[in-house]
C-alpha cells in the first residue's frame, strides 16, 4: 500500500533552473495559445511536514488542501476551480515533464474558465480526455522549448 504524500509550496528560486524555465516557457506558450493572459505558475514539492496554519489560511490554502487531500499517488500538477488562473507544478520533474504538466493544467484552467462563463457544459470526466489530448498535441512544443533552452545554455547566452 502506498503512503499518502504531502505537498507544500516552494519558491520558484528553489526549483531546478532547467525545470523552472521549461515550466515558465510553456506557460508563456499556453497563455498565447489558449488566450489566457492571466495564468500564473507556482511550484510545490513533496514534504514530510504538515502544512502550517499560515499556509492553510493564506491565499493558496484551498489549493494546498486539494493537493494534500489524501491521494495515494504522486500529484504532478493541479489547478483549482476556486482559482483557475493559478497552475501548480511539482518542482522535482524533468524539464520536459514540467512543460507537459503546465500544458495539461493550463487546459484544465481553460476548461474551468469556459464552464464558468457558460461557454461549454460541465464535463463529467473533469475534462481529462480533452486535457490529455491537448498535452499530447503540445509534446513537440515542449521538446522544442527544452531544446532551445539547452542550446542557449551551451552557447552561454
Amino acid at each position: 500500500m502506498r503512503q499518502v504524500e504531502r505537498y507544500r509550496p516552494i519558491d520558484a528560486q528553489n526549483v531546478p533552473p532547467e525545470t523552472r524555465l521549461a515550466g515558465e516557457d510553456m506557460l508563456g506558450y499556453v497563455r498565447r495559445d489558449l488566450q489566457l493572459d492571466q495564468l500564473t505558475l507556482k511550484w510545490f514539492s513533496a514534504s514530510d511536514r504538515q502544512l502550517t496554519q499560515e499556509e492553510l489560511l493564506g491565499p493558496d490554502g484551498v489549493t494546498l488542501l486539494n493537493l494534500n487531500g489524501g491521494v495515494t499517488c504522486s500529484i504532478l500538477g493541479r489547478v483549482s476551480e476556486d482559482v483557475p488562473t493559478l497552475i501548480w507544478c511539482r518542482a522535482d520533474l524533468t524539464p520536459h515533464m514540467a512543460a507537459r504538466v503546465v500544458a495539461h493544467e493550463a487546459r484544465h484552467a481553460w476548461q474551468i474558465l469556459q464552464e464558468q462563463a457558460g461557454a461549454v457544459p460541465r464535463r463529467l470526466d473533469s475534462g481529462e480526455k480533452d486535457a490529455r489530448a491537448y498535452t499530447r498535441s503540445r509534446i513537440p512544443t515542449a521538446r522544442e522549448l527544452v531544446r532551445q533552452r539547452l542550446e542557449e545554455k551551451q552557447s552561454g547566452a
